[in-house]
């Protein structure tokens, strides 16, 4: 007897086992699949065979030609996809996974569709190998389903790069837009820019090895190189003053848009030829090593103030006509080196008659929102213009810190309800400036945005969480890691309240002495829910079986907020000058600087220059507790 239902907990070796999926119909019995013999009907699939016997090793499962059969195949899968301009799209990425008493078939709409099936049926695995009898069938509802990482900002090593593709492709992601450029660094390397240049900047080498890791996994790496704003990098050029942007300020601005140097901005100028000769090498470079057709441009927060040099190259005529004139040449460029242009919207809708006279064919917009309220307003007017649109929410982003929080989550969800509504090109999650959290602590936020971009319009969150839990930490069964991943997110703070608790100085101790009154209320909350995601992460420990590293980064994570919120308790406690209450603050600073430095020289560079918080300090977790630790011994109290 079958029994269909959208997703489900299905018992498996005794245990449920969280399945995810639009429908999955469960039958009676269980297949043993240790060992088991993978098999293909066109040599178009080999690709995948090989993925899976990988897989299956990585779960324990032996491959033997004796043993049960895993039959791959393309062929037609009938779903009932929505309405969507993209129907050939998501039907090709349709699979139907079928396990019987003795065998295993996958069918997928394209070889693509055959891996996601995979993913599904390594998912489904218990700890012995074992599967129940059952018929799944499932599809994406968007076409595109994105993350965005930020090495500009904070470059990981090339492990961390290829574990993301591969966990980000286990939940149905199929592309990874990489942010190569910004204020801080170009991590694509380019030999005629040397100052620009991150000391890991990626090199073609490097680039077409992970290009070619990603698409064995159906992953698209998109290159971005910002073009207009974001580029304080050049003021380390001897050139600068030919090539950014210029105000009329007489002092430096440590604005978002300003430079330390008086009289200009961090923006390449319109007016410089300098400035699009380095876009046209840095376009070369990029479609020289990535192989996607789109190539994303930036042009996102840009400071349209007056230039002598505008003023004096286009007489006449307004900020927005050149800001056009800009996109133009830079669409222009692009399409000389074969790529679509992409652009990030917020310009877009702040000066909507930019769009006047900008093409709609070979041209995407990134429409960005990073707040928990978003509306579908500017998506449908860009649609209505004729655009393709990716929506694009964050997982992190200002003003979160530490882990992401439950902004960040209904954000995302929101965020793909508008693309499903709007039928949209794809869903874009963004994951910027790497030094606010430990990069272990993203695997589940980076599962959910596959979910969501994938299967929003049906999933069942408790589940979600529980089959990541079962997926990345091997906790069998019925576990506790949903209340404890959802207390988690609502017990993070955002980064006023980060900054109250991480005093570092006798004013930043001042300010959350006053902040105390308005404040204590909304943190002792953050530590009722804190306390409640601890209590369940203690009840899981115990059952954790693999992925040591991720599993200690989220319960550091917590015990991070843990201490924030304990130092501001102890900002209003008058006898915070006691000795014995500053060093054991000062113990446990000490004890999570540890974790933070253990955790970037997994995933990062040991000896990068942005260790030690060069680039945004505030923002730089690691920098942060430092600075806490160097109050501490400023005011007498040794280090343990």
């Amino acid at each position: 007897m079958l029994l269909a239902i959208a997703g489900l907990m299905a018992p498996c070796n005794g245990a449920p086992v969280p399945i995810l999926a639009k429908v999955v119909n469960l039958g009676d019995g269980e297949l043993k699949l240790s060992p088991a013999w993978p098999e293909f009907t066109s040599t178009t699939l080999s690709n995948e065979r090989e993925l899976l016997v990988e897989l299956l090793k990585q779960s324990g499962v032996s491959i033997s030609v004796d043993a049960p059969t895993i039959h791959l195949e393309i062929g037609k899968v009938d779903v009932a996809v929505r309405q969507s301009r993209f129907t050939p799209q998501l039907q090709a990425d349709a699979y139907r996974l079928t396990v019987t008493t003795n065998a295993v078939t996958i069918r997928g709409g394209s070889p693509a569709g055959v891996f996601y099936g995979i993913q599904t049926l390594v998912r489904s695995l218990s700890s012995n190998g074992t599967l129940p009898v059952m018929e799944i069938t499932d599809w994406p509802d968007l076409p595109t389903r994105m993350i965005m990482v930020d090495p500009a900002r904070q470059n990981e090593n090339f492990d961390y790069y290829r574990r993301v593709i591969e966990w980000a492709s286990r939940y149905g992601i199929n592309a990874i837009l990489v942010h190569l450029t910004d204020d801080q660094t170009a991590c694509l390397h380019q030999p005629d820019y040397p100052e620009l240049m991150h000391p890991h900047a990626w090199r073609p080498d490097e680039i077409r090895a992970l290009v070619a890791f990603a698409r064995k996994r159906h992953v698209e790496l998109i290159p971005e190189i910002e073009s207009f704003g974001h580029s304080r990098m050049f003021t380390r050029r001897d050139d600068f003053r030919e090539i950014l942007h210029q105000n009329r300020l007489t002092t430096g601005s440590g604005t978002w848009y300003g430079t330390s140097i008086p009289g200009f901005t961090n923006v390449l100028c319109p007016a410089s030829e300098k400035a699009y000769d380095y876009l046209d090498r840095m376009y070369g470079a990029a479609a020289e090593t990535f192989t996607n057709p789109v190539l994303h441009l930036g042009c996102d927060e840009v400071d349209m103030t007056s230039c002598a040099r505008c003023e004096a190259k286009f007489p006449g005529i307004s900020p927005s006509d050149w800001f056009r004139q800009h996109l133009l040449r830079c669409r222009e460029i692009a399409i000389k080196h074969g790529r679509i242009a992409a652009f990030w919207g917020d310009m877009l809708i702040a000066h909507p008659e930019i769009l006047d006279g900008l093409p709609t064919s070979g041209t995407i917009i990134y429409d960005w929102h990073y707040h928990p309220e978003v509306t579908s307003e500017s998506a449908a007017m860009f649609r209505r213009r004729g655009f393709e649109v990716v929506a694009c929410p964050a997982l992190v982003c200002s003003p979160h810190i530490v882990i992401p929080d439950a902004h960040n989550y209904e954000n995302i969800r929101r965020s793909a309800a508008i693309a499903r509504e709007l039928d949209l090109a794809g869903l874009n999650t963004t994951i910027w400036i790497p030094p606010r959290y430990m990069s272990d602590v993203l695997w589940p936020g980076i599962a959910y945005a596959g979910a969501q971009a994938w299967g929003g319009s049906n999933l069942d969150e408790s589940r979600f969480a529980q089959s990541v839990a079962r997926d990345l930490f091997g906790l069998e069964g019925t576990n506790s890691f949903d209340t404890a991943w959802i207390a988690l997110a609502e017990a993070a703070p955002h980064m006023d309240v980060f900054n109250l608790c991480a005093w570092s100085d006798a004013a930043t101790l001042a300010k959350a002495q006053q902040a105390a009154p308005e404040k204590r209320a909304e943190i002792a909350q953050k530590q009722e829910k804190l306390r409640l995601a601890r209590k369940e992460l203690i009840n899981c420990a115990p059952r954790v079986t693999r992925n040591d590293d991720a599993w200690h980064a989220v319960v550091q994570s917590a015990d991070i907020l843990d201490y924030l919120y304990a130092r501001f308790d102890a900002a209003n406690d008058p006898t915070l000058t006691a000795t014995a209450k500053l060093r054991r603050l000062e113990m446990r600073c000490v004890e999570i600087i540890g974790w933070i430095e253990a955790d970037w020289r997994r995933n990062r560079y040991d000896g990068d220059p942005n260790m030690d918080g060069l680039y945004l300090p505030d923002q730089h977790l690691l920098h942060r507790f430092k600075k806490m630790q160097a109050y501490h011994r400023s005011i007498g109290v040794a280090s343990p």
